[in-house]
């Protein structure tokens, strides 16, 4: 009945549709960042904080090996994540009005942690982010922290305070 589903062609057909698409997509999304690819050195000169100097590998061929192989994949895991989450918190939050100050606690709680913990980690992984949680235990951050920081629980474990650098919007979301 599904014999069709596990052809060698149909698969073949995707394949060679996910290339051609992935690159087509990569051309188009350089060719409307030429203006940002492009180096001007007065105007970088005058913003040295917003120079890019990774400019030089937007063309560079790795770009078009993964569009061809992983571009659509990840698009589409981009949105089923969405697609699933969004729905996900609305069945989560039903019934309560969490603007007039209800709290939200007990297993809906830990549903929405999860929810946006995985939803999170999932989004990353589609926009080809790997998190890395790197703990440095050669500073002293007692200046920031107060004394005794190092004894301070937090009730997650997790740190309170997270530092990091963000390059476009997602990131900041995903924070």
């Amino acid at each position: 009945m599904f014999g069709w589903l596990f052809s060698w062609t149909l698969w073949k057909c995707l394949i060679i549709l996910n290339a051609l698409l992935g690159t087509y997509l990569l051309r188009k999304t350089l060719k409307k960042l030429e203006k940002h690819r492009t180096i001007d050195e007065p105007r970088d000169a005058k913003f040295p904080q917003w120079r890019r100097y990774d400019s030089q590998n937007m063309n560079h061929w790795s770009m078009y090996i993964g569009a061809a192989t992983m571009m659509i994949p990840r698009i589409l895991m981009f949105l089923s994540v969405l697609a699933i989450g969004v729905p996900s918190s609305y069945l989560c939050f039903f019934g309560m009005n969490i603007k007039s100050g209800d709290i939200i606690q007990g297993p809906r709680k830990n549903m929405s942690d999860h929810f946006y913990h995985y939803g999170a980690l999932l989004l990353t992984y589609s926009i080809g982010l790997i998190p890395d949680i790197r703990r440095p235990t050669d500073c002293d951050y007692s200046r920031w922290l107060g004394p005794g920081y190092e004894h301070i629980k937090t009730p997650s474990g997790w740190p309170g305070c997270i530092v990091s650098n963000h390059m476009g919007f997602m990131d900041i979301n995903i924070i």
